[in-house]
């Protein structure tokens, strides 16, 4: 006679071997390939109230629905085993949630005259021959060592009363202060970036942490421009699922841009950890003579930086002008 305990485990061992989970996937990616033609014959703005009211269905997971069925045509899931494992199968929807950036190209187009990146190590490229009234980057967050070396060097390449802004994690933030205040600038204030949809935030220490801070510090004295910042900006709901097109730790254009605004017209603002060239896109599309100057030691990263700049110096438009919402700091 059976003992409870083995008929738990025979019964176990037969629900496993005959889960699977892959008529779900079938379904999500019908979904989606439904949806998208559903988009097509609708007018703009129609799509989501028939959505909700006619599908029952949330933008958010219609959107879902869509990434999964596109990532199908992809990654050719037709090929997985008949039995997927849950964990694959989570995998699946998790990279169709969070788009993957680009591919980097094949070609690397012409510098252009207002942006330029270059393919070096920040720390040993003698290229640096120009005080700059602005240095704006995003170190390698777990490497406090260049956080040492990049106030130093900041202190070094700044002109008298420029800015350095800087990215860091939040538990960071005292021990990053301390190392860069110990090149010799001197620390002002911790601006923030804000995600607002914060159950899609990864949880840290304890927190489902919203809040990117970027430090701000000062060579001497630093004399504010006329249009009084912000000093937080919110990346509205989704939006931090779209911006790593082109790297994964791509920050959002429309958040860099803002802060950007402390630069001054006709100064240089320089990048030693440009990625996929971000702050560079920014600083161009605030234009007034700003001028900006990276450089990039990963050779694919680096092709891609300098490519985006050239698609955005291409697509440069007037940017517009402060406005009341701009609130004081």
């Amino acid at each position: 006679m059976s003992s409870p305990l083995e008929n738990i485990e025979r019964r176990v061992v037969s629900l496993h071997t005959r889960l699977s989970l892959r008529p779900s996937l079938e379904v999500a990616i019908e979904i989606g390939d439904l949806l998208c033609a559903a988009k097509s014959e609708l007018k703009h703005g129609e799509f989501l109230p028939w959505l909700r009211t006619r599908c029952k269905i949330s933008p958010r997971l219609g959107q879902v629905y869509q990434q999964v069925a596109a990532n199908a045509k992809l990654h050719s899931h037709s090929r997985l085993p008949e039995n997927i494992t849950i964990d694959k199968f989570l995998r699946i929807i998790r990279t169709a949630k969070y788009r993957q950036p680009d591919p980097p190209p094949d070609n690397l187009c012409p510098p252009v005259p207002q942006a330029k990146v270059f393919r070096a190590d920040c720390r040993t490229w003698k290229g640096w021959t120009e005080q700059a009234g602005c240095v704006y980057t995003d170190p390698p967050w777990l490497e406090p060592d260049l956080y040492s070396w990049l106030g130093v060097w900041a202190g070094q390449i700044l002109r008298p009363g420029g800015i350095l802004l800087c990215q860091c994690g939040t538990k960071d933030i005292p021990d990053r202060i301390a190392r860069i205040t110990a090149g010799g600038l001197s620390y002002h204030w911790v601006l923030g970036i804000i995600y607002d949809d914060a159950f899609r935030v990864r949880p840290a220490h304890g927190f489902a942490s919203c809040f990117r801070p970027m430090l701000m510090f000062v060579k001497g004295k630093w004399e504010p421009g006329k249009v009084v910042l912000s000093d937080t900006y919110t990346v509205r709901q989704g939006g931090h699922l779209h911006h790593k097109r082109y790297h994964r730790w791509q920050q959002p254009l429309d958040a860099i841009q803002h802060f950007a605004k402390l630069t001054k017209p006709n100064s240089l603002t320089i990048d030693p950890f440009a990625g996929s060239g971000t702050t560079g896109v920014a600083i161009m599309n605030l234009g007034e003579g700003r001028r900006w100057i990276g450089t990039e030691i990963n050779p694919d990263t680096h092709k891609i930086c300098r490519n985006r700049l050239r698609d955005a110096a291409a697509q440069l438009v007037t940017p517009k002008p402060a406005t009341s919402r701009e609130t004081v700091v």
